[in-house]
């Protein structure tokens, strides 16, 4: 996956930041509070910009929990699949 990951061509990447990327997703977060199901907010532990990212979001949830992916940065799926897999184990009926 990694080799794959660094194979991308960087005006792809440009691209792709421009239409989809963070900076320019709507800010649903006045939204939020509406949120009546149970929410889990995944972030790496090493990525300190989500993990407080998830800290202020649990804030606007009313039944929120924030699990820490240990040893993972910002692509918890990639770098922590484990620690996914049991958070959707936990979560199947």
């Amino acid at each position: 996956e990694r080799v794959r990951r660094l194979s991308h061509r960087a005006d792809g990447l440009a691209r792709s930041l421009c239409m989809v990327g963070l900076a320019v997703m709507p800010d649903l977060r006045p939204h939020l509070g509406r949120i009546a199901a149970r929410v889990t907010l995944v972030a790496g532990a090493e990525d300190a910009k989500f993990v407080a990212l998830a800290g202020e979001t649990a804030g606007l949830l009313c039944n929120r929990t924030i699990s820490l992916a240990p040893g993972a940065g910002h692509n918890v799926p990639l770098e922590r699949p484990d620690f996914v897999a049991q958070l959707l184990a936990e979560e199947d009926p």
